[in-house]
């Protein structure tokens, strides 16, 4: 599948302070690896300085290359993964003060069967909205409430990768190191949303020196593509 054009739009975004390139990933050829390496190069940075590595609860990370002679003089870069049916998805972004990044893709039929149960939806909202989410349900926009649903959790999703932990959902590799769902507050706009964060969520963001978060989002069709940089 090729990238939509309003996510390849998000991808040339020039708001934001960080350099930022998607990759698609193949799997058949080390794709994570070599979509790392791909968008390193492409951001002018010297592939091979670099390490991919993952985790012990499954969150990517770039390392330094032992061994290397010199050290590359350009900030640390982020990275993030996503895949949704056939679209993966590679982010690797570096900038001064740039602590992490997520991404998040989505389909938001998946949440469809919510628009027609407004108790199944109600207790969907009870298990991933934030008390404040749970009082203003109504968006101030047009999306409906299963649509709104699906954009706040892709949003906490890319919100979990960006401090690197994940959502703590009761089940996954990261289920021992990640924050609650609900510790995550986000208020969406057209094309960007505003985070807030409590808990586990505030003190994770706390220990790294996070100031504050970059959101964008775009759509194509049923897909969503959730965006987060974390800033120092």
């Amino acid at each position: 599948m090729l990238l939509p054009p309003s996510f390849r739009r998000l991808a040339g975004n020039e708001a934001t302070l960080a350099a930022v390139v998607f990759e698609h990933v193949d799997p058949h050829r080390d794709g994570k690896r070599t979509a790392a390496r791909r968008a390193l190069n492409r951001l002018g940075m010297e592939a091979e300085h670099w390490q991919l590595y993952h985790t012990p609860w499954g969150q990517p990370r770039f390392r330094r290359t032992p061994g290397m002679s010199s050290a590359p003089p350009q900030a640390q870069p982020v990275v993030s993964f996503t895949d949704e049916h056939d679209l993966r998805l590679a982010v690797v972004a570096h900038a001064d003060g740039l602590a992490g990044i997520g991404l998040d893709l989505l389909d938001m039929s998946r949440f469809l069967r919510y628009a027609h149960d407004a108790s199944a939806l109600h207790r969907l909202q009870k298990r991933i909205y934030s008390p404040a989410e749970r009082c203003h349900t109504a968006p101030a926009c047009t999306w409906q409430g299963y649509q709104l649903a699906a954009l706040r959790f892709g949003m906490k999703e890319a919100v979990s990768k960006a401090i690197g932990t994940g959502l703590l959902l009761g089940f996954g590799l990261g289920a021992g190191f990640g924050i609650p769902i609900s510790s995550i507050e986000v208020t969406i706009h057209a094309s960007s949303a505003d985070i807030a964060l409590s808990g586990r969520a505030q003190a994770r963001s706390s220990r790294l020196g996070i100031g504050h978060f970059e959101a964008v989002l775009a759509t194509s069709d049923d897909l969503l593509l959730s965006l987060i940089l974390a800033w120092r």
